[in-house]
């Protein structure tokens, strides 16, 4: 809600350009998922790909001008992070 409905329509409001508004409010997601423990490069590569996710949900949000499209989609990519892509504990 924030880095799309907000952020993102203020800073097209504000350059009048719909495309740096996209990246900035992509660019800003990224950094806001700065892990707290891992590696740089772990860092980098997450915000990196955080980054790209933040431009997919921008690109959903301005094609469907509802902000349940980028919602739905990031929760569907937050589950398959969670059942897929997690590790399993140790026994």
């Amino acid at each position: 809600l924030f880095f799309r409905a907000i952020l993102m329509s203020a800073i097209a409001q504000t350059t009048k350009s719909p495309i740096k508004a996209l990246v900035y409010s992509s660019l800003a997601f990224g950094l806001m998922h700065w892990p707290r423990r891992a590696e740089l490069i772990e860092s980098v590569m997450y915000c990196s790909l955080a980054f790209v996710a933040g431009l997919v949900y921008g690109l959903g949000y301005a094609i469907t001008g509802n902000i349940m499209s980028p919602t739905l989609v990031h929760v569907f990519v937050d589950n398959i992070w969670f059942f897929f892509l997690t590790k399993s504990p140790s026994n």
